[in-house]
């Protein structure tokens, strides 16, 4: 099909299925219209200091966590140890939800630590809902498990994405059981 782009593939086929909703459209439009960018967290930052790097996708961001130059980055931790340790931030605004990556050691292959950070409806009093953010934060212990995480967020699987966090938080528990 030349000239038909994806996003208008999809919005076709929910067009065509007979029984349009607007929930089912604007979640269509919506999901292929949601722009994923990432940032940059470097040692001697601030807590809330990144570099924004512009828009990725899958490919791309796992690329960057390829580039990043995590050994020289761990190294000047090492020598300050202050501030965070350097990540690299996938973030889809229009979701409010973000990924943040660190790998824990120079070996690309090794384990990492990723933070999910979502807003989440939490009831109020007078059963007033209150918009708060929500953090997770889960060791991985392959970069199989990073990419997985990093498919689903750029996927906006975000049930299944929640899912995995949750899993991956309950084996850390468990480890620290033991």
């Amino acid at each position: 099909m030349r000239g038909t782009s994806m996003p208008n593939r999809s919005r076709l086929a929910v067009l065509n299925s007979g029984f349009v909703t607007f929930k089912a459209l604007f979640k269509a439009i919506s999901r292929d219209s949601a722009m994923l960018t990432f940032a940059i967290q470097k040692t001697g930052y601030d807590y809330h200091q990144t570099d924004p790097q512009g828009e990725t996708d899958l490919v791309a961001f796992q690329s960057a966590i390829d580039a990043f130059p995590w050994a020289e980055q761990h190294q000047a931790w090492e020598e300050g140890q202050e501030g965070p340790l350097p990540a690299l931030v996938l973030q889809n605004e229009a979701d409010q939800r973000a990924l943040w990556v660190t790998a824990l050691g120079t070996d690309r292959a090794g384990s990492y630590q990723l933070q999910s950070v979502s807003m989440k409806l939490r009831k109020g009093f007078f059963g007033k809902g209150k918009l708060e953010q929500d953090a997770t934060v889960v060791d991985a212990r392959s970069r199989a498990e990073v990419d997985r995480l990093c498919e689903l967020f750029c996927d906006a699987q975000y049930d299944a994405f929640d899912r995995e966090v949750a899993r991956l938080a309950e084996r850390n528990r468990e480890d620290s059981d033991d």
